[in-house]
């Protein structure tokens, strides 16, 4: 009997605990606040309790979904102990729950509160002309197609094309569960080198393309500046000034 095994890799992983009980008790709560008859006179309020509804609801199905992965696995691994001809079913199993728990492990990380909000993405060209433009404008169809494959929303907000092809910018808002967090390691400068389709000479080119991320923020944010952190600056006219009044001049 040959037998379906796990790579190494495969098995070390950050554990997680899912608090399934916890979840479904604050989902029907918050369900139950849903439909109370004067929910949407709070707009503030009921925004708040939908996001913290989704949560939940995601919490919910993953626990749900991870059962399903130990049963089926399980069934595999039964039905190998006994001699069945199941290496090829169990093999596409087993590398489809190990994607499922990167995917997963990837989402349990993103644990800071701005990660799980939509996301601002800015690129601009750098220096290069239209050899930078033209990356430009691939990073956006990259982030853009990006967005497609993971079910969000890329709204293009603004864009400013390039002289002879591509972009000198453009603002992309990405609306979809924790947009922000697989995006903000994008942040930063992007370098290509190729040989150029602009050069009749084939020489090969480098260009640069910024990316910036910022979270989309709520208006109920509350920012506290302490006076420590003031500066004030004052200034007196110079001795022997004249001041200039309404109707003298």
């Amino acid at each position: 009997m040959r037998k379906c095994r796990l790579p190494r890799s495969a098995c070390c992983r950050s554990g997680a605990t899912f608090d399934v009980d916890a979840a479904r008790s604050a989902l029907e709560g918050l369900r139950a606040k849903a439909g109370e008859p004067d929910f949407w006179s709070r707009p503030e309020e009921a925004q708040d309790i939908l996001r913290q509804t989704r949560t939940h609801e995601r919490a919910v199905q993953t626990a749900e979904r991870l059962a399903q992965w130990k049963d089926e696995l399980d069934t595999f691994a039964e039905l190998l102990r006994e001699g069945e001809p199941a290496d090829k079913d169990a093999r596409e199993a087993v590398a489809a729950a190990a994607a499922f728990a990167d995917e997963l492990e990837l989402s349990v990380k993103m644990g800071a509160p701005e990660d799980a909000k939509n996301a601002w993405l800015i690129i601009h060209a750098g220096a290069g002309g239209t050899e930078s433009q033209d990356w430009a404008e691939m990073l956006l169809r990259m982030y853009m197609r990006f967005a497609e494959s993971r079910g969000w929303k890329s709204e293009l907000i603004d864009r400013q094309d390039g002289e002879e092809a591509g972009l000198k910018s453009a603002t992309l808002h990405m609306v979809g569960d924790h947009a922000y967090g697989y995006l903000r390691s994008e942040m930063g400068v992007h370098r290509l080198v190729r040989i150029s389709p602009y050069d009749a000479a084939k020489r090969r080119h480098t260009s640069f393309a910024s990316v910036y991320v910022s979270p989309e923020i709520d208006d109920d944010i509350e920012i506290d500046i302490a006076d420590k952190d003031l500066r004030v600056d004052t200034s007196t006219p110079p001795f022997g000034s004249r001041t200039c009044r309404p109707g003298s001049w």
